[in-house]
């Protein structure tokens, strides 16, 4: 029984040096996951595509390259999750499902008249990404 108190001790403390605070491994995550570049790019593919969306003297094919980029985009931003906060996560995961559906429904939009489908997922994705945003610069805080 006296052997075991140190040893459980010991376990104790080397367990303790292998952690890591939630702030530290955010911010390690958003820097090996190069979430501030890989956002800036998404939100410049969503503004394109709404632009595209609202413009109605854009091309079939113009418009469908910008929406297959926008997905591709966050079908990238996605495979980077989870992060190590669970709310940021969930939030950044809607984010990019909206964006995906917004690019899904933005290639067919002059075919099947989804363009305010798609403009809806797109704001939707927006709003989730702000607050995802939000929740990982508290984090980190």
């Amino acid at each position: 029984m006296r052997r075991s108190i140190p040893i459980a001790l010991s376990a104790l403390l080397l367990a303790g040096c292998g952690s890591v605070s939630t702030t530290v491994a955010v911010s390690q995550w958003r820097s090996q996951a190069h979430f501030d570049a890989n956002t800036t790019t998404l939100v410049h593919d969503v503004r394109r595509a709404a632009d595209l969306l609202k413009d109605p003297a854009s091309t079939v094919g113009t418009r469908r390259t910008v929406c297959a980029i926008l997905l591709l985009d966050a079908q990238a931003a996605n495979s980077a999750l989870p992060t190590p906060d669970d709310q940021a996560t969930t939030l950044l995961g809607h984010a990019y499902d909206d964006f995906g559906a917004g690019a899904n429904r933005c290639y067919a939009a002059r075919a099947a008249g989804y363009e305010s489908l798609a403009l809806a997922s797109l704001r939707s994705g927006m709003a989730s990404l702000a607050e995802g945003r939000a929740r990982l610069d508290v984090a980190t805080r």
